[in-house]
C-alpha cells in the first residue's frame, strides 16, 4: 500500500471538513483564502452552525489518489 493510499484510509475516519482539507492539500500545496473560508464554514456546519452558502464537504476519494507506480521491469541478456 502506498503512502497516499494509507492517507486515504486514514481520512475515512476524519470529519468531512478535515478530509476535504486533506484532499485540497493533496491537490495543491497552499490553501487560498477561499479554501480557508470554505473549510471554516464546513467546520462550523459540523457543529450545527448553518452555512448561508450551503457548502458541503468533498472528502478525499480513491479517484483523487494516483495508482501506485509499478517498478520497472528489467531484462537480463545472457550470452
Amino acid at each position: 500500500m502506498s503512502i497516499l493510499q494509507e492517507i486515504l484510509v486514514w481520512t475515512q475516519g476524519l470529519p468531512g471538513w478535515q478530509s476535504d482539507a486533506v484532499a485540497r492539500l493533496l491537490a495543491k500545496p497552499t490553501l487560498t483564502t477561499d479554501d480557508i473560508g470554505d473549510l471554516f464554514a464546513l467546520l462550523k456546519a459540523d457543529h450545527s452552525i448553518p452555512d448561508p452558502k450551503g457548502r458541503k464537504a468533498k472528502p478525499l476519494s480513491a479517484d483523487q489518489i494516483p495508482a501506485p507506480a509499478r517498478p520497472p521491469r528489467t531484462s537480463i541478456c545472457v550470452q
